[in-house]
């Protein structure tokens, strides 16, 4: 789901773990002319959470295309760095897998997310979790991704190809920016709106695990580029495939 402006023309396509907490709370406050706070009723409507409001959700070309007028923009993050940070924060980071496997908050839509865990694909995707470490290593985890996304839909939604939310042509959209470039868009996003567009922090990590590409086995950066490399050549205007030298591969990684 794009969160729309229609006061001022914009529309913005989140990617989940890719900034889109603070960005979709900074769109809150413009849209609804408060700040964001969960105990808002339209917050508590929606689950209690931001993303409750402006679901993430796939690529609608019918709906997109309803935008015609509008300055549509998303960001976008180094498909691997991206994946490696769903590691880091939301299995090793301080809620866990353990958590991920009940819906959370006391709104109607938490209420739905509940009633629908009765239901067969949920109650599937429990008996895969079953047989997961819920603390895997980051090779584990890279190797096993199919089986994690299976079994935690928080892992399969923030593992999600871009092009599954933002459609397979990057030129439907005015502006993409690389999270590294987020002053950017708030300069821009600052002149189209005529106020200062700030961003909160939010989701920042208390892991102290920064792991990157180089902490993978050869084996595990093997399978996760295969995996990555149509994302890789749709976001090849932003980021370059990463490579290891040949003597590289005769070793392992941590």
């Amino acid at each position: 789901m794009t969160v729309i402006l229609p006061t001022y023309r914009v529309a913005y396509t989140p990617i989940p773990k890719v900034a889109c907490s603070s960005i979709k709370r900074a769109l809150y406050e413009v849209k609804f002319g408060a700040p964001y706070h969960p105990r808002h009723l339209r917050v508590r409507l929606a689950g209690g959470r931001v993303h409750g409001v402006f679901p993430s959700r796939k690529f609608d070309s019918a709906a997109f295309a309803r935008l015609d007028g509008y300055w549509k923009f998303a960001v976008v993050r180094d498909p691997a760095a991206r994946i490696i940070s769903t590691w880091a924060d939301k299995v090793m980071g301080r809620e866990g897998l353990a958590r991920a496997q009940s819906p959370r908050g006391r709104g109607f839509r938490s209420l739905a997310l509940r009633l629908r865990a009765r239901g067969g694909r949920m109650l599937q995707r429990g008996r895969v979790a079953q047989t997961l470490p819920l603390k895997p290593s980051l090779d584990d985890f890279v190797l096993r991704l199919d089986a994690y996304q299976a079994g935690f839909h928080v892992i399969e939604e923030h593992t999600r190809p871009a092009a599954y939310y933002l459609g397979p042509d990057l030129s439907a959209h005015d502006a993409i920016y690389r999270i590294e470039d987020l002053d950017e868009m708030q300069t821009e996003l600052s002149a189209r709106l005529g106020r200062r567009f700030d961003l909160p922090r939010v989701n920042a990590s208390h892991n102290r695990l920064k792991p990157t590409v180089d902490d993978l086995s050869d084996q595990a950066f093997s399978a996760l580029m295969a995996r990555l490399a149509p994302e890789y050549a749709l976001l090849a205007a932003y980021y370059p495939r990463p490579s290891r030298p040949a003597t590289h591969m005769n070793h392992t990684g941590t």
